[in-house]
């Protein structure tokens, strides 16, 4: 890995997280809007969400501000298809900035496979990558970024466990204290000519996709979208991340390499589009005001991302123009700028 990649500004950690996984069949898009309205309706906070609809079952993966796990279950509860409600505390653990780096996702995906770390959940936004895990396991996660990775503020472990002493009302989740009538963003980005894959493998080979990702990076291409998806049976992992269209056959030759027993799906020709705004990171409403405005619209949404203060999706290519659209009818957006 390049020295700049391995020296990163810092990781932030939020504690005291509920959490909910959720499968259900395709065809339920107005349930899942009901089930975010009524978050939104009683003002839970979602600083964690990610959405993976690519597939034959739709999964999804809730975290919610400290608190409020029961109340997130039951109103969960009627939900169709399976469901994995957590019992223990859990912790967001953000390392930033990336700067859309593969080395870093590498590094991070390796650290936690050699220590073997359970993933909750994983998601890439604008400014980080953010790991969902248990909060018992959030000392032995923060000691393992201090392999690959050099933090201007702390330089060992140590340091960083003595400077989170007295600051545990700091790592909950902030409350939303202000409304927008109209959600601002400061930017509405796009880009077309992706590639999303799927790549389904055992849990412990976290590490292999690690090694898979260090392939892609000495390509120079940037990883603008990366999220985990639910597993659908015991001990498998599914990771979800967008490349440009020519570097399809690289990657798939890097899997097979790293990754012989995985199982790799491509959806061609989409696009990403990806937003941030003054209160995304602390605001109730907004993964549903998302999905409603490109419900409206007949966009088919097939991932989603929501972490710290992004939102990131994946659309068909040829639905882009209608998906900017339903976002600058739903939100304040005052430029939309599309990436090269």
């Amino acid at each position: 890995m390049p020295d700049a990649s391995k020296r990163l500004g810092g990781f932030k950690v939020l504690k005291e997280m509920g959490e909910i996984s959720l499968i259900y069949p395709k065809g339920n898009d107005r349930r899942l809007m009901e089930l975010l309205r009524n978050f939104a309706e009683r003002k839970i906070n979602i600083p964690f969400l990610i959405y993976d609809n690519q597939q034959k079952t739709v999964g999804l993966h809730i975290t919610v501000e400290a608190g409020k796990n029961r109340e997130t279950a039951r109103l969960a509860g009627n939900f169709p298809g399976q469901q994995s409600p957590k019992n223990e505390k859990a912790a967001i653990l953000s390392v930033f900035p990336h700067r859309n780096d593969p080395h870093v996702a590498a590094a991070l995906l390796q650290a936690f496979g050699e220590k073997n770390i359970s993933l909750h959940a994983l998601a890439h936004s604008q400014s980080a990558i953010s790991a969902v895990l248990k909060e018992s396991a959030l000392n032995r996660a923060a000691g393992a970024l201090f392999e690959p990775f050099q933090f201007g503020a702390y330089r060992t472990p140590a340091d960083w466990r003595l400077a989170q002493e007295g600051k545990e009302e700091l790592h909950k989740e902030i409350m939303a204290s202000y409304q927008e009538m109209k959600p601002r963003v400061y930017c509405l980005e796009w880009q077309d000519n992706l590639t999303l894959f799927q790549i389904i493998f055992q849990r412990s080979y976290y590490g292999a996709m690690g090694l898979a990702f260090e392939d892609l990076a000495e390509t120079g291409f940037h990883l603008s979208f990366l999220i985990t998806s639910p597993p659908r049976i015991e001990n498998e992992a599914r990771l979800l991340f967008c490349i440009l269209q020519d570097l399809q056959t690289i990657f798939q030759a890097s899997a097979r390499k790293w990754l012989p027993d995985a199982m790799v799906i491509d959806s061609p020709s989409v696009a990403l589009f990806s937003m941030n705004g003054p209160h995304f990171g602390d605001r109730y409403g907004l993964a549903y005001e998302l999905l409603n405005a490109l419900h409206r619209a007949g966009v088919n949404l097939l991932a989603l991302s929501c972490s710290i203060a992004s939102m990131s999706g994946v659309v068909p290519s040829k639905q882009i123009h209608e998906a900017t659209c339903a976002i600058q009818d739903q939100f304040e957006v005052p430029s939309v700028l599309k990436k090269t």
